[in-house]
């Protein structure tokens, strides 16, 4: 009898935990997507995000304007974007690429940025992902546009 009574309550315990596990899927995905100011994309800088449960994320936006950020908690998701004023080229040639402008030492690499008349200046406003007032609901496989006003 007592066995019998042990063996139904594993029985219905192992049933429910299953059906519980079954029920879930992952609680984080890839939220992915495109940034677009003025209907144009946004070539250069980062987008934050302050995801549903609390947690930050950033991610480099790509010169076509896209972003991948792993491991972002489902929901909605508050939604910063920052791009600064990238670097000034160096002109081949000039001595502004070489550390204290001797001509003995080699020019530097370009420096990282946009391709030249590409980058777009935001409005500051757009930065700060608990004051943007922008937002996204992440959800699997669903990529994103985030349109800063």
């Amino acid at each position: 009898m007592i066995r019998s009574t042990i063996r139904q309550c594993a029985y219905a315990a192992a049933t429910a935990l299953s059906i519980l596990i079954a029920g879930c899927g992952p609680s984080t995905t890839t939220a992915t997507g495109k940034v677009t100011y003025k209907d144009k994309p946004i070539v250069w800088g980062s987008v934050s995000l302050i995801a549903s449960d609390g947690s930050m994320h950033q991610a480099a936006i790509l010169p076509d304007g896209t972003f991948t950020l792993p491991n972002v908690p489902k929901g909605l998701a508050k939604v910063g974007v920052t791009s600064p004023t990238p670097p000034a080229p160096i002109v081949p040639g000039s001595t502004s690429g070489r550390r204290g402008g001797d001509p003995r030492v080699p020019e530097l690499e370009e420096p990282s940025g946009p391709p030249p008349g590409t980058w777009i200046e935001l409005p500051l406003t757009a930065s700060d992902p608990a004051k943007s007032g922008i937002s996204i609901d992440v959800k699997t496989s669903q990529p994103v546009t985030i349109v800063i006003p």
